[in-house]
């Protein structure tokens, strides 16, 4: 059912839309398509679009409409940000079932009327907090500044709807980045001898695998690709049959953001610059066994030319794997079975194991060429040239977060060496 909402300005200029289920909310698309579709990634706008969900949520629970407030020249109060504060610390869910509770009017509950027997609702951390109280601010005062560009005194409005962000932000937790244990690159990625485990568990003949024997091949060359390669989720869920050079053995990778060729809901697409990654010859054999022999034999799959399809009967048989399948059919299923392994383990993770035996290779390298004075030993600019082509990256700065391991063993070490030479100055003198 559609619904007329009408927008009044300061100017006395209306503004009428209709808003339904079925339908996108005006000001969010709004917001999306003038500051953020021009300069960030899908799941950068998904990620805003998620909390702007959680500042609807937010008029529901208090019965408030904030656009005709906003057109009526009504800010938010000290008390309506301290109150959107709190909300934010809670889980979407949490808020929603609280919300449930309350509907049923005709049923006595204990939760509702005895607090106390109301377990802890669950929260999130004061990152996700701070992200929801900047986007919404945000938000907010695009929304306000929109509606009065023709009111006569907006340099003023302006400045207050400026004000009240900057309060909403000073209102935000503050969070310390890559500080203390966070820092430690182990809480981005597992250790090297995990992904490695992984690899060997998902091979198709092992008696191990935690996946179905029809999908053992497909889940192994994905796999394969994200170890061997470094390429991300979304790139390899996007790889297409034609980005397959078989005489070399190469994997292109493109962006091809809004395809029409892509049915799935939300897009797997490159973060990168676009380039390519070369495989290694048995990874090239399995790959086009797969294609071959497996994804052939599905009818569905012949209508678009995605590589990777779900072989799961049903809704969704034969089209392209899509994030959340992979998080539900693949990872969660491995995670039951082995989950002393493949719950350390992420997709993004491979990213950075990879760069970690890419440091290794470097400085072995460089140890065979001190000794060999014909080879020539890789600088330290030569390696982040390297580095940036085969990652992809349009800056060297990215290089910095997936250098972490290897620059922590690397001080470890010289560490280790103090020690020791410390404890053998103690031994001579005594």
């Amino acid at each position: 059912m559609l619904t007329q909402r009408n927008v009044i300005f300061a100017s006395g200029e209306r503004f009428s839309y209709l808003e339904t289920d079925g339908l996108p909310d005006y000001w969010s698309t709004l917001f999306v398509t003038v500051e953020l579709r021009y300069k960030s990634t899908q799941n950068t706008i998904l990620s805003v679009l998620t909390a702007l969900r959680h500042l609807k949520l937010w008029e529901q629970v208090n019965d408030r409409d904030l656009i005709s407030e906003f057109g009526a020249k009504k800010l938010l109060s000290s008390s309506d940000i301290d109150a959107l504060y709190d909300h934010f610390t809670l889980k979407r869910a949490e808020v929603e079932r609280t919300q449930k509770i309350k509907k049923f009017k005709d049923v006595v509950s204990l939760q509702v009327h005895h607090p106390h027997s109301l377990s802890p609702l669950e929260t999130v951390s004061a990152g996700l907090q701070k992200y929801r109280m900047s986007v919404a601010a945000s938000f907010l005062v695009f929304v306000g500044k929109t509606i009065h560009r023709g009111t006569a005194n907006r340099t003023e409005l302006y400045a207050r709807f400026d004000e009240m962000a900057e309060f909403m932000k000073a209102k935000a937790p503050r969070v310390a980045r890559n500080s203390g244990l966070q820092g430690d690159p182990n809480y981005r990625s597992a250790p090297p001898e995990v992904y490695s485990e992984a690899i060997r568990l998902v091979r198709v003949d092992n008696p191990d695998n935690p996946f179905r024997k029809n999908v053992r091949l497909r889940n192994q060359v994905m796999f394969d690709i994200m170890y061997e390669t470094g390429a991300r989720g979304g790139e390899v869920l996007g790889l297409r049959i034609e980005d397959v050079d078989w005489s070399r053995r190469v994997l292109k990778i493109i962006r091809r953001h809004d395809d029409v060729h892509d049915s799935r809901k939300h897009q797997p697409v490159v973060k990168t610059e676009e380039g390519e990654v070369y495989i290694t010859e048995t990874l090239a054999r399995d790959l086009r066994r797969y294609i071959m022999e497996d994804r052939s034999q599905i009818q569905a799959a012949r209508s678009h030319p995605y590589v990777f399809v779900n072989h799961r009967k049903g809704v969704g048989y034969g089209q392209p794997v899509g994030i959340a399948t992979f998080k539900t059919r693949i990872a969660k299923p491995a995670s039951n079975q082995t989950p002393e392994i493949f719950n350390e383990i992420t997709r993004h993770g491979f990213r950075h194991n990879f760069n970690y035996r890419l440091s290794k290779k470097f400085d072995e390298h460089n140890a065979r060429a001190a000794k060999d004075p014909s080879a020539n030993q890789i600088s330290q600019k030569e390696e982040m040239q390297i580095r940036m082509n085969l990652n992809r990256w349009r800056s060297e700065r990215t290089s910095e977060t997936y250098n972490l391991r290897h620059i922590k063993e690397k001080a470890d070490r010289l560490m280790q060496v103090q020690l020791d030479e410390i404890s053998i100055n103690k031994r001579q003198k005594l």
